[in-house]
């Protein structure tokens, strides 16, 4: 009975272990990936944009 305890118990502790290192490597795979699109999207966002001062001399000219 004892031994069956003992035995229940490293098995847990070792699947919350695994457990634990997946969803920690998968939560840095997800977080990566979004940290990478979000500051893509910002770079697009200013390449697109014309800067201040080329719209002031846009404006200027009529």
């Amino acid at each position: 009975m004892l031994v069956v305890f003992l035995a229940v118990c490293v098995g847990l502790a070792v699947g919350v272990a695994l457990a634990w290192l997946v969803l920690s490597g998968l939560l840095a795979m997800v977080f990566r990936r979004a940290r990478t699109v979000i500051r893509r999207m910002i770079e697009r966002r200013r390449d697109h944009r014309p800067s201040s001062e080329r719209r002031q001399q846009d404006r200027r000219k009529p």
